[in-house]
């Protein structure tokens, strides 16, 4: 797929004012990120992968139907394609390296420490896993309601949200169910945090919900709306993505710093740790 040739600059409106420099160090915005804009919430137009740098220059980086998007440490992307039924491998030059066709409803895409592209098929209620050279399926996980997303555990594992079933799986890199966490709402994202506990969203109920390594809950922070994502940023802060286009980052307190509107609707927003 060729670079884009046209720039399109995405407006951004910025609300509440960051709070510190330690809290948002050298930043109005709430980071890098990829922006998934998606035909279901958008003008046609306006429909396609964008990326904003630390500066917050906002840019359209690929020409798309884009729901879900994986940044890459390499600096690349996976990006799903839920309504044209593809998976597509990006570089960190935007070119494709990798292509899955034919698929039906991918809502989520991941890597796998092996190079495995994990894909949510959320009609048929599986998690699949592709072989990035030739395409071929290397594993399926079945018997899921609903799923809408899915984290990769670094023993090989799967944490599946399932969100028709209001549940988390935990599965073991056989697929076996390790255990099920339930007492959540429609679980539409799930982020493993870094000491081995979740942050998960409850999609129409409007919180973000921390849980600890055996799946209790540590917190509940309501927020209002419908929620497409949320995410731990490095310095502690959490972002939440709503609905209504709006990113807010709350403090470890869970005090707002900063309200930022993104233009155009969107349906996933990804952090970029290094860009």
């Amino acid at each position: 797929m060729p670079r884009l040739t046209t720039l399109l600059l995405v407006s951004l409106a910025l609300g509440a004012p960051r709070a510190s420099a330690q809290e948002v160090p050298d930043s109005s915005h709430a980071g890098p990120i990829l922006i998934c804009v998606d035909e279901k919430v958008a003008a046609k137009k306006d429909v396609a992968l964008y990326l904003r740098d630390r500066e917050g220059r906002t840019r359209r980086v690929f020409e798309c139907v884009p729901y879900d998007v994986k940044s890459l440490r390499d600096g690349g992307a996976i990006v799903a394609e839920r309504w044209l039924g593809q998976v597509t491998v990006l570089d960190r030059d935007m070119k494709v390296t990798f292509r899955k066709t034919g698929l039906v409803e991918p809502v989520d895409v991941e890597l796998d420490k092996d190079g495995t592209v994990i894909v949510v098929l959320r009609t048929e209620g599986v998690v699949v896993g592709y072989d990035p050279a030739t395409g071929a399926e290397r594993w399926r996980r079945t018997g899921f309601t609903s799923p809408f997303d899915v984290e990769p555990t670094p023993d090989g594992g799967l944490i599946v949200a399932d969100s028709g079933a209001n549940r988390l799986v935990v599965l073991d890199a056989e697929g076996a169910i390790v255990r099920t966490i339930g007492g959540i709402t429609f679980p539409n994202c799930v982020e493993r945090l870094d000491k081995g506990g979740l942050l998960v969203t409850n999609y129409n109920g409007g919180e973000v919900i921390e849980l600890d390594p055996q799946g209790r809950v540590l917190s509940r922070r309501s927020v209002g709306g419908t929620i497409y994502r949320a995410w731990r940023r490095q310095d502690g802060a959490t972002v939440v993505a709503t609905g209504d286009g709006t990113l807010t980052v709350y403090d470890r307190a869970g005090q707002v710093i900063l309200t930022e509107k993104l233009a155009n609707g969107f349906v996933d927003v990804e952090p970029i740790e290094d860009i």
